[in-house]
């Protein structure tokens, strides 16, 4: 089981231009974030919030943390009070697994933030969350919390950021995102042998336990559940405007939708194409395959219909607002070749 250090503000004395302060907002973020890391079967150790921020690092340095994340929000310049908006998430610069965290959290910020474009990672050494623990760090700045749209942002959204941020934790430590549910009992039923409980949701994890048929376990999540974009979305109208017929077409929902894996199955297992976006540089139809072997029964597995776009080499959120007509010809290209022969995709192309 992995395990985060999470490390919530401790400045109370930074006052939001609605109510409260960063200290409250931050450590309410943590208190959202906390039933989805356990129900994802990540482990949790928090920061005291009466002490200080050197404290939290010599907490997170005395134990064994695979990650220290830190949850704060920013303010501009007295000369700027109120004028600046976005997400910053800083990592230490030689640090390959700080900036993969980071890239990993931007990509799932900018589902949820309303200005996608001004979510970006920066690397620095002048924090001491980042610079000076012993376990690869990220601070996170969701936005300032001295711009009124901000600061009603993060107050109103609790919920979908804390499952954005967990989305990018469970991307880094390579397990599924589940969505929390009431914790219950669960019997184990095998026809023989014993059931083994690994160390994550691959068969390659070590076995940590075995239960034998008839044994009763405490049930805190079940893994599964498959991530779209509804009918009435923008992205739906893209699959729409280039000639593709998009399996959820008569959702009336506007954002992301959450579907278990046998309703995504009974409806797109035969879909030609399959359209993926991640920061994965290592990203193939091995790995994918490696990461859930049901994803090979698609027959865009089968038949390497998956489209691609890696955002670490193409900045596909920050440009795709300002140049859609580009990501509608990327969408063209994939899935009618011959309507543009000679057109070279920007974005989204043919994963090899």
């Amino acid at each position: 089981m992995p395990y985060l250090f999470l490390s919530p503000s401790t400045q109370q004395f930074n006052p939001y231009v609605t109510r409260e302060n960063e200290e409250y907002w931050m450590n309410r973020l943590a208190d959202a974030m906390e039933p989805d890391l356990l129900a994802c079967g990540i482990g949790v150790v928090r920061n005291d919030p009466d002490k200080t921020a050197a404290a939290a690092i010599q907490q997170s340095n005395a134990g064994d943390f695979d990650f220290h994340l830190a949850l704060h929000s920013n303010a501009a310049p007295p000369d700027r009070a109120g004028q600046v908006r976005g997400i910053e998430l800083y990592y230490y610069p030689t640090s390959a697994d700080g900036q993969r965290m980071a890239d990993l959290l931007a990509e799932q910020l900018k589902t949820v933030y309303p200005l996608p474009e001004l979510v970006r990672t920066v690397p620095t050494t002048s924090l001491g969350e980042v610079r000076r623990t012993k376990a690869p760090s990220v601070l996170a700045e969701l936005g300032y919390h001295d711009n009124e749209e901000d600061a009603l942002w993060i107050e109103e959204n609790l919920e979908a950021i804390a499952a954005a941020l967990v989305r990018g934790v469970c991307a880094y430590f390579g397990v599924p995102y589940v969505e929390p549910e009431p914790v219950r009992r669960g019997e184990v039923t095998v026809n023989w042998g014993t059931l083994n409980i690994r160390d994550a949701p691959s068969l390659a994890a070590p076995v940590l336990a075995s239960a034998p048929d008839g044994a009763v376990l405490t049930v805190y999540g079940q893994s599964g559940n498959w991530y779209a974009v509804g009918g009435k979305s923008f992205l739906a109208q893209q699959f729409h405007d280039a000639g593709a017929d998009y399996f959820l077409k008569n959702d009336d929902r506007s954002g992301g939708v959450y579907l278990d894996y046998e309703t995504v199955y009974s409806q797109a297992e035969n879909a030609q194409f399959w359209r993926i976006v991640n920061s994965d540089e290592r990203f193939s139809y091995e790995t994918l395959g490696e990461s859930d072997p049901r994803y090979r029964d698609f027959r865009a597995f089968r038949e390497k219909g998956i489209i691609y776009c890696n955002i670490r080499k193409h900045p596909f959120y920050e440009s795709m607002p300002m140049e859609p007509e580009v990501v509608l010809a990327d969408l063209i290209k994939a899935f009618h070749p011959a309507l543009l022969p000679d057109y070279q995709p920007v974005y989204y192309k043919r994963l090899p």
